[in-house]
């Protein structure tokens, strides 16, 4: 966890350049691990060294990040309508 936290926090240091590459890349990831837990449910996570709650935190970190420093993006709308369907509460 901690080098998440590192790397995010590297991350607000960027450019927007770096931050769309890392964008389309938390996308793919997204809706490749949104697809196993519809197909499968929250274990499959663990079968990946993860869980349900480590992606909501690390995907929800990730969109708080993206959302300040990027506008108007359509990889950004989807990447925040995925999360907002994967993490309803």
């Amino acid at each position: 966890m901690e080098r998440k936290i590192k790397f995010i926090n590297n991350l607000y240091n960027e450019n927007e350049d770096i931050i769309l590459i890392e964008l389309a890349d938390k996308l793919h990831n997204l809706l490749s691990d949104y697809n196993l837990f519809e197909q499968n449910g929250k274990d499959v996570l663990a079968t990946l060294n993860t869980s349900y709650d480590d992606n909501k935190w690390y995907y929800l970190e990730m969109k708080k990040l993206f959302n300040k420093k990027l506008s108007n993006n359509k990889l950004l709308d989807r990447y925040n309508e995925i999360c907002n369907i994967y993490f309803i509460d």
